[in-house]
């Protein structure tokens, strides 16, 4: 598009703005310098405080958010993966933040409206200037360069000394257009990545909460885990506690025997009732902080299998660069001290122990990945030997060979290698998380 193209839109644009606000521009210099400078303040100095914009009703999907994920959003059902997504959309921490950042924006937006306005009337005035110029040029054009056209203190002035004169001035107004037209450009591009600036700025709140959130998730499957075991021990128990009161029947039994029996079950049941409460109660916290209101319950998905390959494919020495760069602590460090050697010579000092203690919690994960791993891997062994156990001991059972009170101990050894099964594969699952968020830059060095 040539410059002449591009003046003629810059008008229409200018002019349909006018006829949509139902105003005519004012030639207000002194309210065209008091918009530039707010509007170039906000950019320079917007800042987004802390602290929900409410979620979008469910016809009106965030740009930054597919259809697939927002339609998953809407069940009552927190799954795993979705966390991240939650905590973006319904967190009251973070949409409060959000926000106020996002009132920020609004503002600034409505600040850039009046400076191109004033813009738009800056590049008139020049447009008006270059023309006058442009006709006073072609009158000097068609007289004698050495023609007196003026008298400046006492000199004359010939025309072809004006023409210079009127040449220097045009071109000067045609480069300040063009400064003008380039400013536009630059802030008309400040303001629409303002919003994406605002997740950015917030990005670290998001992964703090979504991380936090994922370890309370984990709480809620070690709970699930127990009490699985616990649910199974309790039909044992219920089985246990009703053969004693037929043994004792018979003649078999004491009644310590009997008072015993229904003293485990009375135990495994206050355990279930313990871990039903404790569930119920990280349920309710994390619908609180993902979008339910308290009255209703979410469910909560289960956890996927570890990565177990990772452990031992993952680069410990690209993961700990990794970890300086994504790191807000080293970051801090970062900043330059320009008032003396010493500020420099401090400034080093402070990162090389934040990036020294940080890389040695990076070597602590990776360590802490390969221990779970070897214990996950000895409790899976573990735990098939006592299935192969335990199928002989039924085979033995179904044979009369095996008493019921020896069936039912088998019964409950192999509870509790499977719960140790269960809680050494979640570790192991913790741990490879925790590794990864700390390679993101989410890790409490100290």
């Amino acid at each position: 598009m040539n410059m002449n193209a591009n003046m003629h839109k810059m008008k229409m644009d200018a002019t349909m703005h006018n006829r949509i606000n139902g105003k005519k521009r004012r030639h207000n210099g002194t309210k065209r310098l008091r918009y530039t400078a707010l509007l170039m303040a906000a950019l320079l100095s917007m800042t987004f405080g802390p602290a929900a914009y409410a979620a979008p009703p469910y016809d009106h999907i965030p740009e930054s958010c597919s259809e697939e994920t927002w339609n998953r959003m809407q069940d009552d059902l927190i799954e795993w993966d979705e966390i991240g997504d939650l905590v973006q959309y319904y967190n009251p921490t973070y949409t409060s933040a959000f926000d106020t950042a996002q009132g920020s924006v609004i503002d600034l937006e409505g600040s850039y409206s009046s400076f191109l306005r004033d813009m738009y009337d800056v590049m008139d005035e020049t447009d008006e200037t270059v023309d006058e110029l442009m006709e006073n040029q072609k009158l000097l054009q068609g007289l004698d360069p050495d023609t007196t056209v003026n008298v400046v203190d006492g000199k004359p002035v010939t025309a072809a000394e004006s023409l210079a004169q009127l040449e220097k001035g045009i071109q000067a107004a045609k480069a300040g257009r063009k400064e003008v037209a380039a400013g536009i450009r630059t802030a008309s591009r400040s303001v629409k990545n303002a919003s994406k600036t605002v997740e950015r700025q917030l990005m670290p709140v998001k992964k703090a909460m979504t991380n936090a959130l994922e370890g309370v998730f984990i709480g809620y499957e070690q709970l699930s885990i127990q009490r699985e075991m616990v649910e199974k021990q309790v039909s044992l128990y219920e089985t246990m506690y009703a053969m004693q009161q037929n043994l004792q029947q018979n003649g078999m039994a004491t009644a310590y025997d009997v008072s015993a029996a229904k003293n485990d079950l009375e135990q495994a049941k206050k355990s279930l009732q313990d871990v039903d409460t404790g569930m119920e109660t990280i349920r309710r916290s994390l619908g609180l902080q993902l979008g339910w209101d308290g009255n209703t319950l979410p469910e909560i998905g289960t956890l996927p299998e570890p990565d177990v390959a990772f452990v031992d494919t993952t680069n410990p020495d690209a993961d700990k660069s990794a970890a300086i760069m994504h790191n807000s602590e080293v970051k801090a460090t970062w900043k330059p001290d320009y008032s003396s050697s010493y500020g420099f010579e401090l400034r080093d000092r402070e990162e090389n122990e934040v990036t020294g203690r940080l890389v040695a919690k990076m070597d602590s994960l990776y360590a802490d990945m390969k221990q779970k791993k070897a214990l996950y891997e000895t409790a899976k062994t573990t735990l098939e030997k006592a299935r192969l156990t335990r199928e002989s001991a039924e085979r033995r059972y179904e044979l009369g060979m095996l008493g019921r009170s020896e069936y039912e101990a088998q019964q409950l050894s192999y509870l509790n290698y499977e719960a140790s099964y269960r809680l050494a594969e979640l570790n192991l699952f913790q741990s490879i998380n925790t590794y990864k968020w700390a390679v993101d830059g989410v890790v409490t060095i100290d």
